[in-house]
């Protein structure tokens, strides 16, 4: 069950383009969604089914829409089966971390290290031998900076070892 929630307080609907996709998307490939305006607990109990598990979407980046919808959504978690889908964005809200890991949070990245794969641990090892430190983590957007330069630089070495110094017209 796939739960869409927008505020009552039009400030706090910072994502509508993304609402608007996600809506198009799923009209699209005919997928059933609820889209409740959160006013108080009963506006959101009305969108959540007691049957499936509830898969809501806050259409906010707003701290303060944040800090009402979450606990509302902690307290729903106990008598239905609630998983939140939120941002990168939230990683950085210390005010609503106790609420976001109460219940299963999903925060979709373009950056995912898989540190039980045998590459990562080799490259590691290798990068702490060499440098003495861990790799550079930005807190802004956990984005490992030693793990996506050598990516970079292994995707267009390879690039360049397959296609000469034309590779962008083969990319």
């Amino acid at each position: 069950n796939i739960v869409l929630v927008n505020f009552k307080d039009p400030a706090y609907n910072n994502l509508q383009q993304l609402a608007d996709t996600l809506k198009a998307m799923m009209k699209a490939q005919g997928k059933i969604y609820t889209e409740v305006t959160y006013s108080n607990i009963e506006s959101v109990r009305s969108g959540l089914n007691s049957k499936s598990d509830n898969a809501v979407i806050t259409l906010t980046t707003n701290q303060v829409a944040l800090n009402k919808i979450l606990p509302v959504l902690n307290m729903m978690g106990e008598k239905h089966s609630v998983k939140i889908v939120g941002f990168p964005e939230w990683q950085s809200y210390q005010s609503i971390s106790k609420d976001m890991f109460q219940l299963e949070t999903y925060i979709p990245s373009t950056f995912y290290i898989n540190f039980n794969d045998e590459h990562v641990r080799t490259y590691l090892r290798k990068f702490r031998a060499l440098y003495r430190q861990e790799p550079d983590n930005s807190l802004s957007d956990q984005t490992q900076y030693g793990m996506l330069g050598y990516d970079l630089t292994m995707y267009f070495s390879e690039a360049m070892s397959n296609f000469g110094h034309d590779f962008e017209d083969n990319i």
